[in-house]
Protein backbone atom coordinates (compact mmCIF):
# COMPACT_ATOMS: atom_id res chain seq x y z
CA UNK A 1 0.00 0.00 0.00
CA UNK A 2 1.28 3.65 -0.48
CA UNK A 3 1.58 6.37 1.75
CA UNK A 4 -1.29 7.87 2.85
CA UNK A 5 -3.15 11.01 0.98
CA UNK A 6 -1.21 10.48 -2.10
CA UNK A 7 -2.60 11.25 -5.68
CA UNK A 8 -1.41 8.73 -7.59
CA UNK A 9 -0.37 4.83 -6.50
CA UNK A 10 3.67 4.24 -6.92
CA UNK A 11 2.81 2.75 -9.88
CA UNK A 12 1.49 5.40 -11.49
CA UNK A 13 4.06 7.96 -9.98
CA UNK A 14 6.67 6.04 -11.59
CA UNK A 15 5.23 5.66 -15.06
CA UNK A 16 5.30 9.59 -14.92
CA UNK A 17 8.70 9.82 -13.94
CA UNK A 18 9.96 7.43 -16.03
CA UNK A 19 8.16 9.28 -18.84
CA UNK A 20 9.53 12.69 -17.37
CA UNK A 21 12.99 11.84 -17.43
CA UNK A 22 12.56 10.04 -20.86
CA UNK A 23 11.48 13.24 -22.32
CA UNK A 24 13.86 15.51 -20.50
CA UNK A 25 16.81 12.81 -21.89
CA UNK A 26 15.14 12.97 -25.27
CA UNK A 27 15.36 17.08 -25.03
CA UNK A 28 18.61 17.82 -23.85
CA UNK A 29 20.56 14.70 -26.07
CA UNK A 30 21.49 13.36 -22.74
CA UNK A 31 23.96 10.16 -22.97
CA UNK A 32 23.21 7.03 -21.72
CA UNK A 33 23.70 5.52 -18.54
CA UNK A 34 27.10 3.36 -18.52
CA UNK A 35 24.91 0.39 -17.56
CA UNK A 36 23.28 0.47 -21.41
CA UNK A 37 27.11 0.54 -22.97
CA UNK A 38 28.24 -2.70 -24.57
CA UNK A 39 31.31 -2.44 -22.65
CA UNK A 40 29.26 -2.58 -19.28
CA UNK A 41 27.68 -5.79 -20.30
CA UNK A 42 30.77 -7.14 -20.81
CA UNK A 43 31.39 -5.77 -16.84
CA UNK A 44 28.48 -7.60 -15.91
CA UNK A 45 29.43 -10.82 -17.82
CA UNK A 46 33.13 -11.01 -16.00
CA UNK A 47 31.40 -10.71 -12.76
CA UNK A 48 28.82 -13.56 -13.61
CA UNK A 49 31.79 -15.39 -14.83
CA UNK A 50 33.85 -15.11 -11.71
CA UNK A 51 31.27 -15.98 -9.95
CA UNK A 52 30.50 -19.06 -11.55
CA UNK A 53 34.31 -20.09 -11.96
CA UNK A 54 34.29 -19.77 -8.03
CA UNK A 55 32.07 -22.25 -8.15
CA UNK A 56 29.14 -19.97 -5.81
CA UNK A 57 25.80 -19.35 -6.50
CA UNK A 58 23.84 -16.08 -6.24
CA UNK A 59 23.61 -16.64 -2.33
CA UNK A 60 27.03 -18.17 -1.39
CA UNK A 61 28.44 -14.77 -3.17
CA UNK A 62 26.32 -12.68 -1.57
CA UNK A 63 26.95 -14.01 2.12
CA UNK A 64 31.04 -13.51 1.75
CA UNK A 65 29.88 -9.76 0.75
CA UNK A 66 27.82 -9.20 3.67
CA UNK A 67 24.90 -8.49 1.33
CA UNK A 68 21.61 -10.58 0.03
CA UNK A 69 20.83 -12.55 -3.08
CA UNK A 70 18.77 -10.20 -4.38
CA UNK A 71 21.83 -7.24 -4.77
CA UNK A 72 24.09 -10.16 -6.48
CA UNK A 73 21.05 -10.84 -8.97
CA UNK A 74 20.09 -7.16 -9.37
CA UNK A 75 24.18 -6.53 -10.61
CA UNK A 76 24.19 -9.17 -12.83
CA UNK A 77 20.75 -9.29 -14.61
CA UNK A 78 19.69 -5.71 -14.02
CA UNK A 79 22.58 -3.76 -14.56
CA UNK A 80 22.91 -2.10 -10.75
CA UNK A 81 26.02 -0.34 -11.12
CA UNK A 82 28.77 -1.10 -8.27
CA UNK A 83 31.65 1.51 -7.27
CA UNK A 84 35.40 0.42 -7.24
CA UNK A 85 35.04 -1.00 -3.54
CA UNK A 86 31.82 -3.14 -4.20
CA UNK A 87 33.85 -4.51 -7.38
CA UNK A 88 36.89 -5.40 -4.97
CA UNK A 89 34.91 -7.18 -2.93
CA UNK A 90 33.04 -9.06 -5.43
CA UNK A 91 35.98 -10.42 -7.10
CA UNK A 92 38.13 -11.28 -3.83
CA UNK A 93 35.15 -13.11 -2.92
CA UNK A 94 35.75 -14.89 -5.92
CA UNK A 95 38.98 -15.86 -5.03
CA UNK A 96 40.19 -13.33 -7.99
CA UNK A 97 42.52 -9.84 -8.13
CA UNK A 98 41.22 -6.79 -9.25
CA UNK A 99 43.96 -6.06 -10.90
CA UNK A 100 43.99 -9.24 -13.19
CA UNK A 101 39.81 -8.64 -13.51
CA UNK A 102 40.35 -5.30 -14.93
CA UNK A 103 43.27 -6.44 -17.36
CA UNK A 104 40.52 -9.56 -18.02
CA UNK A 105 37.96 -6.53 -18.74
CA UNK A 106 40.25 -4.26 -20.91
CA UNK A 107 40.83 -7.82 -23.14
CA UNK A 108 37.43 -8.65 -23.59
CA UNK A 109 36.74 -5.18 -24.23
CA UNK A 110 39.25 -4.47 -26.83
CA UNK A 111 37.85 -7.82 -29.03
CA UNK A 112 34.58 -6.82 -28.72
CA UNK A 113 35.11 -2.97 -29.97
CA UNK A 114 37.51 -4.43 -32.52
CA UNK A 115 36.51 -3.24 -36.22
Amino acid sequence: MGPKNTQYSYFEYFARWQYLVGNLSERHNCMSKSIHTDDYQVLVSLLRDYRLQAGLTQNDLAMRIGRKQAYVSAVEVEGRRLDLLQLRDWVNACGGNLVEMIEKFESRCDSTNAP
